[in-house]
């Protein structure tokens, strides 16, 4: 198969180019006040959401790129341990959220990089996969953001 088409495909899925709205849109001028609020039926808030994306979005990253990974205990060190945040923090997380994005971007786009061969330290795993899982988790997760956004009327 051609890595310029998984590649192009790639980048696609993770930036919602297909069928859905992106995280940019889903955070773009997100209310203040808001981002500590909970919806009945969802059990974080707009910024837990987005700091725990953050989170596994990381995880996911060092696991591709660390041979001395060490698995974070799951759901505890998945999300934040604060109730609220501060502005900052809210943008702290958005801003890193967007780097460590930008890491996965750089390796879709190195055509050095072999999808389908096992991570050396996980040989179960692929890059591929494991694109394919954030893909998942990310769009998964900007969608309760949107969700929240239009139970707030701030859509």
């Amino acid at each position: 198969m051609d890595n310029k088409i998984i590649r192009d495909e790639l980048f696609n899925l993770m930036y919602g180019k297909n069928a859905h709205a992106t995280f940019e849109q889903a955070v773009e001028n997100f209310p203040y006040n808001f981002i500590n609020k909970k919806v009945v039926g969802i059990d974080h808030s707009p910024w837990q959401i987005i700091e725990h994306m953050r989170i596994a979005q990381w995880d996911i990253l060092e696991f591709i790129r660390n041979p001395e990974y060490q698995e974070l205990e799951f759901p505890v060190e998945y999300w934040p341990k604060e109730i609220s945040a501060t502005f900052e923090m809210w943008e702290e997380s958005i801003l890193n959220f967007k780097a460590d994005f930008s890491e996965f971007i750089k390796i879709i786009n190195n055509e050095n990089t072999q999808f389908f061969a096992s991570i050396p330290h996980a040989k179960d795993y692929t890059i591929f996969r494991e694109i394919l899982l954030l893909a998942n988790h990310n769009s998964y997760h900007t969608g309760q953001l949107i969700f929240i956004r239009k139970a707030f009327n701030i859509w």
